[in-house]
């Protein structure tokens, strides 16, 4: 809970609201912590929570057994997948890796459905798959593939990041429909001249923390939020939600005050993390603020990048609308306290306008995505022939994204990693 928003009594602004009063002090006698009228209103207010994982796995059991993971090799005799206890774990102790092979040709894999490994049982919705890699292998010895539906999306044939072994992030977003994941190991054997081989390669490859994460789809956040799709804490002063008669929309609000910064510079932080479908969409907000840069500022931030800077006092709500690309992304709320680092003294310097009081409101938070729209028009169709995406083809997120396309009737799927990016329809 945040401390008391008014220890210190501020004028009123000098301006009227909507009915033609002035705007009044948010004073204690305003603002209200929401939990006291929970009771009556949250009946009103009851929204479905968009979903958290659908799965996530990170083999903690040390075994296959959490999911309906299914393992297969190219001869019965061939070394089987296993989660094993590694201290190179991603997460957790224990990471799934690959049969130790030693026959030339041979390949072991690791396959997983995604239809019914709903949490309430319902067929896959579509969302942003993610896994991580250690990948110990190097051409013409061995080599990692990561398929979708028997396509190759991704081929690991070297040794994993700069230094050798380092893990990497690897995710996918998935349109609603059947899709089956596999990791194949395949060995090709040892050619007579090592001395091209990475020797970074001994040891072994590893898969962990494959993840789920449904899309976001269109969500508006209630009038009284008792979801904890919102981190309210994630900066130096909290962000509560009040009972505001003057709210945007309903009856409450989410609130901070920079004289709960207690520093001379820091900022109190409001996120939400969505993950968007593949034709992305918009988020937008309300804002009402009492504030005067230097002093302070809000930002709004997509993945830590500001797009919205509100610098200046308000004389009425303003809605912003933001567009989102596709995949996940963290959205951050900042009031930021003394930005630019002045010192105590020559802030204090600065003048504010008359009314000042230094907070910021944010109400009407709302994500809406493209893919849920009506007459999108995402049934499967036939397409036309092109190469499947492997490691030579990805392009670089620095660039803009390859469009890959298969020759067999399938969904629309998106591929990324901290490196490369890539659509395949």
């Amino acid at each position: 809970p945040m401390a008391s928003p008014s220890s210190t009594s501020y004028p009123t602004w000098d301006l009227e609201n909507d009915s033609g009063s002035a705007w009044p002090t948010w004073s204690d006698d305003v603002f209200q912590y929401a939990q006291d009228n929970q009771q009556g209103d949250q009946d009103d207010d009851e929204e479905e929570e968009p979903p958290s994982y659908s799965f996530y796995e990170s083999f903690e059991m040390g075994d296959f057994s959490s999911y309906p993971w299914k393992l297969s090799a190219s001869s019965p005799s061939t070394d089987s997948w296993e989660a094993d206890q590694t201290a190179l774990a991603y997460d957790g102790n224990y990471a799934a890796r690959p049969g130790i092979l030693s026959e030339e040709g041979s390949a072991t894999n690791l396959t997983i459905s995604l239809d019914g490994i709903q949490q309430d049982g319902s067929s896959f919705r579509g969302g942003l798959l993610t896994f991580a890699i250690h990948a110990s292998v190097a051409m013409p010895v061995d080599a990692l593939y990561f398929s979708i539906n028997d396509h190759v999306l991704r081929t690991f044939d070297s040794v994993t990041g700069d230094s050798g072994g380092d893990w990497e992030e690897v995710s996918t977003l998935l349109l609603p429909g059947e899709h089956t994941l596999t990791w194949s190991y395949h060995y090709y054997g040892m050619p007579s001249d090592m001395s091209g081989v990475d020797p970074r390669r001994d040891g072994n490859s590893w898969v962990d923390a494959v993840a789920l994460l449904p899309f976001t789809g269109d969500y508006s956040f209630p009038d009284l939020d008792t979801t904890s799709l919102l981190d309210v804490d994630d900066g130096m002063a909290p962000w509560t939600l009040v009972t505001d008669p003057n709210a945007y929309d309903g009856g409450h609000s989410y609130i901070a005050y920079s004289q709960d910064i207690v520093s001379n510079q820091g900022s109190a932080d409001m996120s939400w993390t969505i993950v968007a479908g593949p034709d992305g969409g918009f988020v937008s907000f309300s804002a009402f603020a009492s504030i005067y840069a230097p002093h302070d500022i809000l930002e709004f931030s997509v993945d830590g990048l500001p797009v919205v800077a509100i610098t200046m006092p308000s004389y009425q709500w303003e809605e912003h609308v933001v567009d989102v690309e596709a995949g996940k992304h963290v959205l951050s709320w900042r009031l930021v306290k003394n930005q630019p680092g002045l010192s105590a003294i020559v802030i204090e310097g600065v003048d504010v306008p008359g009314g000042y009081q230094g907070y910021v409101k944010v109400d009407a938070i709302k994500y809406e995505d493209h893919l849920f729209e009506e007459d999108v028009g995402y049934a499967s169709a036939e397409v036309q022939t092109t190469p499947v995406a492997t490691t030579s083809q990805v392009v670089s997120t620095t660039s803009s994204t390859g469009f890959w396309t298969t020759s067999e009737t399938t969904e629309a799927l998106v591929v990324s990693s901290s490196t490369s990016s890539a659509f395949v329809s």
